[in-house]
C-alpha cells in the first residue's frame, strides 16, 4: 500500500518587483509593500493498479502586505480532485 500513494508539497513566497504602478487603496499617501504573499500546495495520490489513479490537490494564498494595500487580507484557497486513466 505505502508504494501506491505519493505526495508533493510546496511552498512559495512572492515579492513584487516594481510597485510604482501600484495604488494603495488603504492610504493613497502610501506605497504599497513589496510583499504579496505565500502560497502553499499539497498534492496526495493514490495509485490504485497501473492504469488507474486518484488526487487530491489542495491550495492556498495567504496575501502579504502588497495584496493587502491593494484588496485586503482574504485567504484564497483551491481544492482539486482527478480521476485518471492511463492506455
Amino acid at each position: 500500500m505505502v508504494d501506491k500513494l505519493s505526495y508533493k508539497t510546496q511552498m512559495f513566497f512572492i515579492w513584487y518587483d516594481e510597485t510604482d504602478n501600484l495604488v494603495n487603496r488603504k492610504d493613497a499617501t502610501k506605497d504599497v509593500d513589496d510583499y504579496a504573499g505565500t502560497t502553499f500546495d499539497l498534492q496526495l495520490k493514490y495509485a490504485l493498479d497501473k492504469n488507474f489513479s486518484v488526487d487530491y490537490i489542495f491550495g492556498v494564498f495567504m496575501p502579504g502586505d502588497g495584496i493587502d494595500d491593494q484588496y485586503g487580507d482574504d485567504v484564497a484557497m483551491t481544492n482539486c480532485l482527478t480521476l485518471a486513466w492511463k492506455y
